[in-house]
């Protein structure tokens, strides 16, 4: 059984490395990601804004 887990993450990373470096061979596929964390991080600044003024208006409410 353990072997079992042992090939698995060994063919994980064998995946991610081989991921890696098709992105970073590829520069349409890197701009493509690159993008896509933007946007992901800016998603997650909104969130992150979002559920501070919820918590400000919260705490203002039950004073």
């Amino acid at each position: 059984m353990m072997d079992c887990f042992k090939c698995c993450a060994l063919s994980m990373l064998a995946g991610v490395i081989v991921g890696g470096v098709l992105v970073v061979s590829n520069k349409k596929v890197e701009s493509g990601f690159k993008k896509g964390t933007e946007v992901a991080m800016e998603r997650f600044e909104e969130i992150k804004e979002s559920i501070e003024e919820k918590t400000k208006k919260q705490s203002k409410s039950s004073k």
